[in-house]
């Protein structure tokens, strides 16, 4: 028996999980987009048969890879002061969350949004800057002349973070007179409590979850890693992590610099969601660092 014909919107929803992860496996991005948007809406064998044709033109010719290209700061001189300050600062969130340079395609937006998006914490910045950024990718692969980003701006416009914000935007979402982004994680939220959510003034609750940053990590994602996975189960079962590992490999170190760096980013209420594992690796305090002791120019050490 032939299975139910995969919806406009599941389709896209598995287009943009591809979009998020380049280097990923048909395989992996199947089980990402199950992870997010539940099991049984797309088989694999269908979505097998999908993935590959969000790489071709509608006359079925290959379209060549998207080019990521790694931004270089001084490059354009053009800059204002302020403008290349705010690149500098969103490079430096790109490498902690994760691991790589900003890259052409999100230094534009970010020059683009950079006055919208005064008043947030760069981590959040960054949140929005990638979420426009990945609609370039997938504008390159179904070629329009331009991506959609009307429900992004809708939400850049009203500010529904902000409490006396979130009922406009709630009400104006629910009358379609703006448009609401694409359905986040099924498992989660459902549309009755969505729906409630917009009309009752916490409108956020259901976008930070629709618009769940692409390097959010489900627990599935750390079965590879067993480092890691070591140290979400430790945060699981409540354990102190700086008592029961004194020793830090290098890669151990990495993390916890990392993830220091991101809470400086970040802040403590950030409005997007915190990736899954933040505060697994520990924070390095300065209470962790052994500062040696200067001598003075006689060799003696000083008191």
């Amino acid at each position: 028996m032939r299975g139910k014909r995969a919806s406009e919107v599941d389709v896209n929803h598995l287009r943009d999980t591809w979009v998020a992860n380049p280097d990923a496996s048909r395989a992996k991005v199947h089980e990402k987009f199950e992870r997010r948007y539940g099991k049984g809406i797309i088989g694999v064998r269908k979505a097998q048969q999908l993935i590959p044709t969000f790489s071709q033109s509608p006359s079925g010719e290959p379209i060549p890879p998207f080019e990521y290209v790694e931004w270089e700061p001084w490059r354009n001189k053009q800059r204002s002061p302020e403008t290349s300050a705010f690149l500098l600062t969103m490079g430096a969130v790109c490498m902690a969350v994760q691991k790589r340079r900003l890259h052409d395609h999100e230094a534009k937006w970010a020059m683009r949004l950079r006055v919208a998006l005064e008043g947030l914490m760069p981590y959040d910045q960054f949140c929005f800057v990638s979420l426009y950024a990945m609609r370039t990718v997938g504008a390159y692969y179904s070629e329009p002349e331009c991506p959609f980003t009307a429900d992004l701006d809708a939400i850049l416009a009203y500010k529904p973070w902000l409490p006396e914000n979130a009922h406009a935007y709630g009400v104006l979402a629910c009358t379609s007179l703006v448009p609401k982004p694409q359905r986040g994680s099924r498992a989660e939220l459902s549309d009755e409590d969505a729906g409630v959510n917009l009309l009752t003034g916490k409108a956020w609750e259901t976008l930070r979850v629709d618009l769940r940053p692409p390097w959010y990590m489900d627990p599935e994602d750390l079965k590879p890693y067993p480092f890691l996975a070591y140290f979400y189960s430790a945060v699981a079962s409540r354990r102190e992590l700086a008592q029961e590992r004194k020793d830090f490999t290098p890669q151990e170190w990495e993390y916890r610099a990392r993830d220091t760096a991101l809470q400086f980013w970040m802040g403590d209420n950030p409005i997007f969601e915190k990736p899954q594992l933040h505060g697994s690796f520990g924070l390095i305090r300065p209470d962790d660092m052994e500062v040696p002791e200067e001598s003075n120019t006689n060799g003696e050490v000083d008191q």
